[in-house]
């Protein structure tokens, strides 16, 4: 079965991965997988340039002063600090970039910009997860900017904190204090925890062929992609937001650990197709 017919039976009609495969078992044939993962790419190309994340301007390139400049932050390195931090003191601040992404020395008062951090408590968005929010500052209190947002300058090279100078002047090597807006990120985690209880609900009600889609996880609410051979009725949203709302009294405590992918897989943690895991994963897991 050609990959891009059975591609567009999974993406423009909704038919579950699940039921192609069985399908075309059934049948005793094969699935060209290799076009199907073709064809996934190829909209996945397509979901990213259509991204308006950052205002549309995620395909702005940042410009550095030299090609030494860009090398020099490459070999600082990107250490994510946020899963036992959400503040990290005496970080040196790398570049700075203006609005434009062009690199410059400073950023004063009233201006916005982008702040390279080789350490940072600040996550970057991914998985549906929007970015962390929060402060970057001088231990004097002289300097002080708002940080709305991260985004990723290049592979390979560390995040960039979307800042906004309330106090004083930003400038390249100054030290200074990282803070997460603690609330908000306590906000955002319950929810990342809430679209796992909903996506287990979901397939205790509707069956294990729901998978989830796509999400958004954010302070004030989530949002959970999944596909469904029908409409959700109206006593079946209610028993999914009785499990829900019963794991959520619960209050059953969640445990994280790294392990490798297979043994995770191997554990009974979900790995969801078109998803690219390393040799070892962050396993966060729910009692029951």
């Amino acid at each position: 079965v050609p990959g891009d017919a059975a591609f567009k039976l999974y993406d423009t009609y909704g038919v579950p991965l699940d039921f192609i495969e069985d399908t075309i078992d059934s049948r005793k044939l094969t699935l060209d997988r290799e076009g199907f993962e073709k064809a996934m790419e190829g909209q996945r190309e397509k979901a990213r340039a259509r991204s308006a994340f950052d205002g549309g301007r995620k395909d702005v390139e940042f410009a550095f002063d030299s090609d030494s400049a860009r090398e020099a932050l490459r070999l600082a390195g990107d250490e994510f600090e946020g899963y036992t931090d959400t503040t990290v003191h005496g970080v040196p601040v790398l570049a700075l970039f203006d609005e434009s992404r062009r690199q410059v020395n400073d950023l004063a008062t009233g201006h916005a910009g982008y702040a390279a951090l080789s350490r940072t408590p600040f996550y970057l968005e991914a998985g549906g997860q929007v970015s962390d929010s929060g402060r970057i500052f001088t231990q004097n209190g002289e300097t002080e900017a708002v940080v709305e947002g991260i985004v990723r300058i290049a592979p390979g090279l560390p995040r960039a904190h979307r800042v906004r100078v309330t106090r004083g002047t930003l400038r390249h090597r100054m030290l200074v204090t990282t803070e997460v807006a603690r609330e908000l990120r306590e906000a955002t985690r319950r929810n990342h925890t809430a679209t796992h209880l909903l996506h287990a609900a979901l397939r205790q009600v509707l069956g294990t062929h729901v998978k989830q889609a796509g999400s958004l996880v954010a302070p004030d609410r989530l949002r959970f992609d999944f596909v469904h051979f029908s409409a959700v009725t109206r006593d079946q949203q209610l028993e999914i937001e009785r499990i829900v709302n019963e794991q959520v009294l619960k209050n059953t405590p969640v445990s994280t650990e790294v392990k490798a992918t297979q043994e995770a897989i191997a554990g009974g943690a979900m790995a969801l197709f078109g998803e690219k895991y390393g040799d070892k994963v962050r396993v966060v897991s729910v009692a029951g």
